[in-house]
């Protein structure tokens, strides 16, 4: 950082503050076509860190395969195995009751109720 940007931090942030909230649309726009030119690297970028993430963090690992096996079991493409049985209920009503905890109107109420 040079002397001068060192001695005027202050007016230097709020001028960059004001240029952002006077140029919103020009900044968007630069940045969808920034976005637009370099979406590949950005989609390697992704994939990569996501491999070693899951390679390397077991929460990680958990968390998306019972994403991904609560979504197809949803879907009602699941498989038989045991994620599925050891829920104990019917997927059906899990799913009733999985959508109870975010939905607060009263027919999630009633059902809430019932069990």
């Amino acid at each position: 950082m040079t002397q001068y940007a060192q001695e005027h931090k202050k007016e230097l942030r709020e001028y960059q503050k004001q240029y952002q909230l006077d140029n919103k649309e020009k900044i968007r726009e630069q940045r969808k076509e920034y976005v637009k030119i370099h979406e590949t690297k950005f989609r390697k970028y992704y994939r990569q860190y996501r491999k070693t993430k899951r390679q390397n963090d077991i929460n990680c690992r958990l968390a998306d395969n019972l994403r991904g096996r609560l979504y197809q079991a949803i879907k009602g493409d699941f498989k038989s195995g045991s994620a599925v049985n050891d829920l104990g209920i019917p997927i059906s009503d899990f799913k009733l009751y999985f959508e109870c905890l975010f939905y607060d109107h009263p027919e999630t109420r009633r059902r809430n109720d019932l069990g």
